[in-house]
C-alpha cells in the first residue's frame, strides 16, 4: 500500500491578555528517568517530579505507563513500548496526544504505533496532562483529555561562560521477562549554539503471570504470556541556535523496533523503522489523506486576586479521502468491477469527506483563601472519524480481524456514513491544603461528559455478507464482527488525590501517606449497555519515607472487580485484586540507584483494560490478559 502524507495543523491564532491557571489543574511531570517521583509544590495542586525522587524502573520502556501514577489515568495493554493511554474512560485517539508540539494519528489499523511510543521515557523532558477539560489553545479534534509530551529544552551557556556540557548514562533490569535496557543523554552548548543527543535501547522477553492461566501448548508453559516480548532502539539528535530571545530548533528522531509482540492482538510487529524530521509523519491507507486546518482564540483574564478565567473558541476543518480498493482475490473479497460487490460499491461511492468542527472551553478559577481553591471547567469538543473508522470496507473475516485496536479479538468494518463525535463536559476541581501543601492536601474532581454521535459499534448487518451472518448478530460468546456506528453515550466519575505528612524526625526522616482513587462509569444509551473498557474503582495507598539520600515507599494498589462490561463485544469480566509494591531509591553525588519489588506477594490478576489473551494459537475466546507476577526491578544512573 502506498503511504500518503499527513499535513500538520497549520493555522493558529492566540489572543492572550493575562495569565490564569488551567481549569482541571493539569498535572505537570518533569522527568529525569530512570528515576522520578511526585510532590505537590503549589496551591493549585500541580504535581512535579524531582530528579532525586523515587525510581519506578518499570516505566523505563513505556511512556504511556506514566499515566498510571495519576488518578483517572491508566493504560490499555498493547506492546511493550506501545501502551495506549486512558484518561477517565476515554483513550487512545479520543485524546489529544502531542509529541513536541505535533498531534500525529496512529500509524496502523491496530494502533501499534501510538504517538507516545515515538519518544522513550529517557528522552522526555516534561509531560503535561489535562484529565478532562482542555483549553482550546492546547489542541483539538479529540473528545477527551490531553497528554502533551516534550523533549528537554535546549541548554545554553550562561553569560560569562563560553561552554557548558553534561548528561547521564544508565541502565535497568526487570527479572520478570528478563527485561533490560540502557540510555545515554549528552548535551554541549555555547551561549548561542546547543546540541543534544539521547539514545536508548530496551529488550524484553515474554513475561509470566503469577500462576498458570492456560494449558501448555506447543511447549509454551501455562504461566507464560506469549507474544509479550519486544526490542526497540531510539536515537534522537537535536540542535538549537539562539539569537537574543529567539531560538531555532531542529530535531531528527530515529526509531527501530525489530519486533514487538502484542499478546491481546491477532498480529505482532516486526521490522518497524521510522525517521522523523520535525515530526513529519506517514500512515498506511491506500491514497489515504487527512488534512487539518484550525484557528482558535483564547482569552485569559485575571479579574482580581481571587478570580481568573480562560475562555476559548476553536474552529477546525478536517478533510479526508481514500482511493479505490480491491481485495486479494475476487472470489473471497468481491470483484471491484461489479458495482454490486462490496469493493465495487465502495469505489462508486463518494469517499471524500469534509468536517467543520467547533470547540469551546470555559475555565473559571476561584481561590477564596490561601488554603483552598475551586476550578470549574466547561467544554464542547468535536472529533472527526478516523481513517480506520471510515474506510475499511471488506466483510471478509480475515480482513475484519485486521481492523481493531480494542484488544478484544473481534473484527471490524468501517462506515462511510459516520458523523463527527461531540462531547459536552463539565468538571469541578476542589483543592484543600495547609499553609505548606507538602504537609497535607486533598483534591477532589467530579466530572460528567455527554457524548453525541459517539463512535461505538454494532454487530455488522447481514446485508454486508461475509462474516456478517445471522448467527453473528445474536452470538453471546466467542469472537464477533462489528461495524462502527454513531451512538449516544455518557461518562461520569470522580478522582481523588491526597497526601499528609505523618511525622518529621531528625533520625528517621520524613514520613508521608498518600492516597489516589478513581471511579468512572460509561453507559451506551443507544445500546443500553456499559461502554467498553471502563476501568473499575481503584485506589493506591502509599507510605513514603524521605531519609537523607534515601527515598522508600510501601504501596498497595487495590482494584475492584469489573462487572460492568460491554455484552455487544462479549467483553470479559475481571476479578478484583490487590498488589503490594516496595521501592527504594538512593542518590549520592552523581549516582542514583533504585530497587523495586513489584507484586511482592505474587498475586495473580487479570488486567481490567488488558482485553483477551491472543498471544498464541489456537486463539480461543474467554481468557482475559493476565498481569505480571512478582518482579525484581532495579536501575542505576550516573549524571555527568
Amino acid at each position: 500500500m502506498r503511504r500518503a502524507p499527513i499535513h500538520p495543523l497549520i493555522g493558529a491564532v492566540l489572543l492572550a491578555l493575562a495569565n490564569s491557571s488551567g481549569a482541571t489543574t493539569p498535572m505537570t511531570i518533569n522527568i529525569n528517568l530512570p528515576g522520578y517521583g511526585f510532590m505537590t509544590d503549589s496551591a493549585d495542586g500541580v504535581l512535579n517530579a524531582s530528579a532525586n525522587a523515587r525510581d519506578n524502573a518499570h516505566l523505563a520502556s513505556n511512556t504511556a505507563k506514566i499515566l498510571q501514577n495519576i488518578p483517572g489515568g491508566s493504560v490499555s495493554a498493547a506492546g511493550g513500548v506501545s501502551g495506549l493511554p486512558v484518561l477517565n474512560g476515554l483513550s487512545d485517539n479520543q485524546l489529544i496526544l502531542q509529541v513536541n508540539g505535533f498531534s500525529t494519528p496512529n500509524a496502523c489499523a491496530n494502533h501499534m504505533n501510538p504517538p507516545l511510543s515515538y519518544l522513550p521515557p529517557a528522552a522526555i523532558g516534561q509531560i503535561t496532562i489535562y484529565p478532562t477539560v482542555v483549553p482550546v489553545s492546547v489542541g483539538g479534534n479529540a473528545i477527551g483529555g490531553a497528554v502533551i509530551v516534550k523533549s528537554p529544552q535546549p541548554i545554553f551557556a550562561k553569560t560569562g561562560s563560553h561552554f557548558v556540557s553534561g548528561g547521564s548514562v544508565g541502565g535497568f533490569y526487570q527479572s520478570n521477562g528478563h527485561i533490560y535496557g540502557t540510555h545515554l543523554n549528552a548535551a554541549a552548548a555555547t551561549r548561542h549554539f546547543s546540541i543534544n543527543y539521547s539514545g536508548s535501547y530496551v529488550h524484553g522477553g515474554n513475561y509470566t503471570a503469577a500462576k498458570a492461566f492456560k494449558p501448555v501448548t506447543y511447549g509454551i508453559p501455562g504461566d507464560v504470556v506469549a507474544s509479550s516480548l519486544y526490542e526497540a532502539v531510539y536515537q534522537n539528535l537535536n540542535a538549537a541556535y539562539r539569537w537574543k530571545q529567539q531560538v531555532l530548533e531542529l530535531g531528527v528522531q530515529y526509531q527501530s523496533i525489530p519486533y514487538q509482540g502484542f499478546p491481546s492482538a491477532r498480529m505482532d510487529m516486526t521490522g518497524n523503522h521510522s525517521t522523523r524530521l520535525n515530526l513529519h509523519y506517514q500512515i498506511n491507507i491506500d491514497n489515504g489523506r487527512r488534512d487539518r486546518y484550525a484557528a482558535f482564540a483564547d482569552l485569559k483574564t485575571q479579574w482580581d486576586p481571587q478570580w481568573n478565567s480562560d475562555l476559548g473558541l476553536r474552529l477546525e476543518d478536517v478533510r479526508m479521502n481514500s482511493g479505490p480498493v480491491q481485495g486479494y482475490n475476487a472470489m473471497m473479497y468481491g470483484n471491484p468491477d461489479n458495482p454490486q460487490s462490496l469493493p465495487g460499491t465502495f469505489n462508486r461511492s463518494d469517499r471524500q469527506r469534509q468536517y467543520t468542527n467547533w470547540n469551546f472551553s470555559a475555565i473559571v478559577h476561584y481561590q477564596p483563601d490561601k488554603h483552598s481553591s475551586y476550578t470549574l471547567g466547561l467544554a464542547r469538543k468535536a472529533q472527526a472519524p478516523s481513517l480506520y473508522e471510515l474506510y475499511p470496507w471488506s466483510s471478509n473475516a480475515m480482513a475484519m480481524n485486521m481492523i481493531g485496536w480494542f484488544n478484544d479479538g473481534n473484527g471490524y468494518i468501517g462506515n462511510l456514513n459516520l458523523k463527527p463525535e461531540t462531547a459536552n463536559t463539565v468538571s469541578l476541581a476542589a483543592n484543600f491544603h495547609g499553609s505548606d501543601p507538602q504537609i497535607w492536601h486533598v483534591q477532589i474532581q467530579p466530572y460528567f461528559t455527554y457524548l453525541h454521535n459517539y463512535i461505538g459499534a454494532v454487530r455488522c448487518p447481514t446485508s454486508l455478507g461475509g462474516a456478517c451472518t445471522a448467527a453473528n448478530l445474536h452470538a453471546e460468546s466467542g469472537f464477533v464482527y462489528l461495524q462502527f456506528a454513531n451512538q449516544t453515550a455518557e461518562i461520569w466519575g470522580i478522582n481523588m488525590d491526597s497526601s499528609a505528612r505523618l511525622a518529621q524526625t531528625r533520625r528517621y526522616g520524613t514520613f508521608t501517606m498518600s492516597a489516589k482513587a478513581a471511579y468512572v462509569r460509561g453507559d451506551n444509551l443507544s445500546n443500553h449497555t456499559p461502554l467498553y473498557h471502563m476501568m473499575p474503582l481503584n485506589l493506591r495507598l502509599a507510605l513514603h519515607q524521605n531519609w537523607g539520600a534515601w527515598r522508600n515507599t510501601i504501596e498497595e494498589q487495590l482494584v475492584a472487580a469489573k462487572n460492568q462490561v460491554d455484552a455487544l463485544r462479549n467483553e470479559p469480566q475481571t476479578a478484583g485484586y490487590g498488589l503490594l509494591n516496595l521501592r527504594t531509591a538512593y542518590r549520592q553525588g552523581h549516582w542514583q540507584a533504585s530497587l523495586e519489588l513489584a507484586n511482592l506477594l505474587n498475586q495473580f490478576y487479570e488486567q481490567p483494560l488488558g482485553g483477551l489473551y491472543l498471544g498464541q494459537r489456537p486463539m480461543t475466546y474467554g481468557t482475559a490478559l493476565p498481569g505480571s507476577g512478582r518482579s525484581v526491578n532495579m536501575s542505576l544512573q550516573y549524571q555527568f
